[in-house]
């Protein structure tokens, strides 16, 4: 399995779900990328962000076709939902996290 993005080698980070969720990430892009696998389909992709001294999980769920934003520096972490995925990638997702952060 590769990374949609850099096209290079995902390693596998962890298992979810009393192991029926595989949890691959990429260590090559310049942010890291996780992907959530189940019965070997994709079902969501998220970002970790370190921006303005804070660490931001964005992730995009495929089954729900939804997209959050998390907080790991706010008493209530999930900070953002929106009603539709949004189209994130390592060079755009600082950009398009700084302008949601304007809403909250």
């Amino acid at each position: 399995m590769n990374c949609l993005y850099c096209n290079k080698s995902l390693s596998l980070s962890h298992k979810e779900d009393k192991d029926l969720i595989f949890v691959f990430n990429c260590l090559n892009c310049p942010i890291l990328v996780y992907y959530y696998f189940s019965n070997k389909k994709l079902i969501k992709m998220s970002f970790m962000i370190y921006y303005q001294t804070n660490i931001y999980c964005w992730t995009n769920n495929f089954v729900k076709q939804t997209s959050y934003i998390y907080s790991s520096n706010s008493l209530d972490p999930k900070l953002l939902s929106l009603p539709q995925l949004v189209e994130l990638n390592p060079n755009n997702i600082k950009d398009k996290l700084t302008f949601y952060l304007t809403f909250i």
